[in-house]
């Protein structure tokens, strides 16, 4: 509950200040945007409406694909950053270091932008009706490929003659350091997913429990003081401080890499994610179960891990930062109405500890004791290998189970059972 309270008061604070320009600014600011789509969560849209005369129809060369929507806009994203990170030759995107002036101008943080051209693709643009489908898939990109990590959802949309020539995406990390800082996020990235990608025994539910678990104790909730680097999936895995939007963008990516079909969903005020196993969806809020305050580092809790709206429909707040926007209840409204309950009396619900895995087996500490538990059964077993003792904790690093308490610090080597 001190997560939540905390959570909504922090983002009662934050997103009043998130945009760069308000609307009512925006006309004498910004004249040549004639369209402003601000979203708590998502960011804001800056979409410009442009005909400009004797174009070069080169700009308008249609794809050998027969047809672009914007929902492909993630895909192209990708493989123009992609491009532009191993220099090709193909069509790359171009990143562009802002003036001094501009950075002051943009404040919260904002070094660079990255433009993708999309004149190619003949992507066709309703500056009435496709403004926040444009923000949505942006959002929804940045939170899909890693390649992406670096982004922040404040877009400006270019378009003429009703198709999209370009987006400008910017960026808290300046254009000199971007290459660089991708590519770190890239190895940790790979650490993270590392196990569950390696290991053929380990079930979806194992590998998302992995993730959720490893996710929180790497990351501390922190609003950044105004700095929109905590809202990039960077922030995560190179900083250790991120905001609800950096959790469920690096889940997201890791569940999808790994093989597992989610979905980085929002509300007016939260992101999280949606996740699909044996046919059912169910809820995944890693930001709700990393607490605030003072606590122990394996200090995990498991409330929304594998969740559906009826678990926690008693909680007000809960059910509020968990009801779908507009743009998801359309898009994904469906996955509500096949939501699962077959892991609601799972085991780690149970703690609120980390979930360590290691040769097969789950290891958890509990009052003196260290647990284990094979990740299916309703009960775990005490690991009688080590003895009763106060405060008791454990944690797995590179194939080990490093136990500590009041007598001393054990390893426990892999290959237990």
């Amino acid at each position: 509950m001190k997560k939540i309270i905390a959570a909504l008061l922090v983002f009662s604070m934050l997103f009043s200040g998130i945009t760069v320009y308000d609307t009512a600014k925006a006309d004498t600011e910004l004249p040549e945007y004639t369209k402003v789509i601000s979203h708590p969560v998502k960011g804001t849209l800056y979409a410009a409406q442009e005909e400009e005369e004797g174009q070069s129809g080169s700009i308008y060369k249609r794809s050998s694909r027969a047809a672009y929507t914007l929902e492909d806009l993630g895909e192209i994203m990708n493989q123009q950053m992609e491009s532009w990170l191993s220099d090709t030759g193909n069509q790359a995107a171009e990143v562009e270091e802002l003036s001094d002036e501009e950075k002051k101008e943009l404040g919260q943080g904002i070094q660079s932008k990255v433009r993708f051209s999309l004149a190619d693709y003949q992507i066709s643009y309703d500056l009435d009706n496709d403004s926040d489908y444009v923000l949505q898939y942006v959002y929804e990109a940045i939170g899909m490929y890693p390649n992406l990590c670096t982004l922040h959802t404040m877009t400006v949309m270019y378009g003429s003659r009703g198709n999209i020539v370009y987006l400008d995406v910017y960026s808290p990390v300046s254009a000199e350091q971007m290459k660089s800082r991708i590519r770190r996020y890239k190895r940790k990235f790979a650490e993270l997913i590392a196990v569950p990608k390696q290991d053929r025994t380990m079930s979806d539910m194992e590998k998302l429990l992995y993730l959720h678990d490893e996710i929180v104790v790497r990351a501390d909730y922190d609003l950044g003081d105004g700095n929109v680097t905590v809202h990039t999936p960077m922030a995560l895995l190179l900083d250790g401080k991120a905001v609800c939007q950096s959790y469920a963008g690096v889940l997201n990516q890791a569940a999808n890499a790994l093989g597992i079909t989610s979905l980085q969903v929002a509300s007016e005020g939260h992101a999280w994610n949606a996740v699909e196993l044996d046919g059912r969806w169910y809820y995944l809020d890693a930001t709700h179960d990393d607490p605030v305050g003072d606590l122990e580092r394996d200090f995990v809790s498991h409330k929304y891990f594998l969740f559906n709206m009826e678990d926690i429909a008693a909680d007000n707040g809960a059910v509020i930062d968990h009801t779908l926007d507009e743009i998801n209840r359309e898009l994904y409204g469906g996955i509500l109405e096949n939501m699962g309950e077959a892991y609601r009396g799972i085991l780690p619900k149970e703690f609120q500890v980390q979930m360590n895995y290691l040769s097969g087996s789950w290891f958890y500490a509990y009052g003196r004791q260290i647990g284990t538990w094979d990740g299916e059964s309703q009960n775990g077993t005490e690991f009688s290998a080590i003895p009763s003792a106060a405060d008791r904790a454990c944690a797995v690093c590179e194939g080990k189970l490093y136990v500590s308490g009041s007598d001393g610090l054990f390893v426990v080597r892999s290959g237990i059972g």
